[in-house]
């Protein structure tokens, strides 16, 4: 398989569109870093002069807003119309965020609020939607969705930057070998699994911040 700088040699141009260069640039960040993301390394891939994605995007800045959105689109948002609790569509749907941001490390930088144009308008009402069937008030919602919004970023980044089944391995170890007599708390927990099971831990973190949300701010339905 040719390497990444080989696969975006110039050559013959593309027929370009707004989403191809931004899908072509989200291929770039995942293999070279967000760094290397450039309009003149995007043009490369394509084989055109930079000068050709204006017609397309106004600068860089609108060109990592694009790439933002085109990943978190690829995210399944919550169903307008589903079985499942509130809750658990939540926890779905941030989860899914998450699994994103770790398999696109540098995704995190480009993190941006939801009122700048071209955001999915439609996904966020439908998780304002969800905060609401669970009885939270419009600002309860909005501070409990930030928190879950910093929350995934940081764990997303944390494991994204090491190798987490090393990380499990080395914690299993670290507390085998806990000396009962002289910490008994940290020798129990060496049957806690969710300590070796990130996306485990991640989720029951997650509920417990939206279920204290609601136990503090949520109103009688």
């Amino acid at each position: 398989m040719p390497a990444a700088s080989e696969a975006r040699r110039p050559g013959p141009a593309r027929s370009l569109s707004r989403e191809l260069i931004l899908e072509t640039a989200l291929e770039i960040m995942a293999t070279d870093g967000l760094d290397a993301v450039s309009f003149r390394s995007v043009s490369k891939a394509f084989g055109v002069n930079p000068m050709a994605l204006y017609t397309y995007l106004k600068d860089k800045n609108e060109l990592l807003a694009g790439m933002y959105d085109t990943a978190m689109r690829r995210i399944e948002p919550p169903p307008a119309k589903s079985r499942a609790t509130a809750e658990n569509q939540l926890v779905a749907y941030f989860g899914a965020v998450r699994q994103t941001l770790i398999e696109n490390a540098d995704l995190y930088r480009l993190a941006r609020p939801i009122g700048v144009p071209g955001a999915d308008l439609d996904v966020a009402e439908r998780i304002a939607a969800l905060f609401d069937r669970l009885g939270l008030p419009a600002a309860a919602a909005v501070e409990t969705q930030l928190s879950l919004i910093q929350y995934t970023i940081g764990n997303a980044l944390f494991y994204a930057s090491l190798d987490a089944d090393a990380l499990a391995s080395s914690m299993r170890e670290a507390f085998a070998d806990v000396d009962p007599d002289v910490h008994p708390r940290l020798h129990q927990l060496r049957e806690v699994e969710a300590i070796t099971a990130p996306a485990a831990a991640y989720e029951a973190t997650v509920r417990s911040m939206i279920r204290s949300a609601v136990a503090n701010h949520g109103r009688d339905l």
